[in-house]
């Protein structure tokens, strides 16, 4: 299990919220502080708990695949629903279309999903 949750520790480790302002300065779409997805309010939060380490971690133990996914490599935002819910967000502007991954989790079923173009 060790082997499973260092990809996704060394993605989140060394990064806070100074690196994703940095990350909004250069982004050529806007990151939204609220984004409304299927009738739901998310806000986005200023920083990674260790709870959402400690459920991101479940996720991709679960879901091993996914810890060699290049689109899943840095710091995620971070947008909280109601009832305990959070999405997690990559977004990489590098490419065009800009190419976005997200992992919803919170009460059921967790839920991945990736596309291009703008995520919000």
């Amino acid at each position: 299990m060790l082997t499973l949750v260092m990809p996704l520790t060394a993605a989140l480790s060394g990064c806070g919220a100074g690196s994703e302002d940095a990350k909004e300065s250069s982004s050529p779409i806007m990151i939204p502080e609220v984004i409304s997805a299927e009738g739901v309010d998310w806000t986005r939060a200023d920083e990674m708990l260790d709870a959402d380490e400690e459920r991101l971690s479940d996720f991709f133990a679960k879901n091993p695949s996914l810890t060699e996914n290049p689109r899943i490599s840095s710091q995620p935002l971070v947008y909280r629903g109601p009832g305990g819910k959070s999405r997690f967000y990559w977004v990489d502007d590098s490419r065009s279309p800009v190419e976005w991954s997200l992992i919803e989790l919170g009460s059921g079923k967790a839920h991945y999903e990736e596309g291009q173009g703008g995520p919000f």
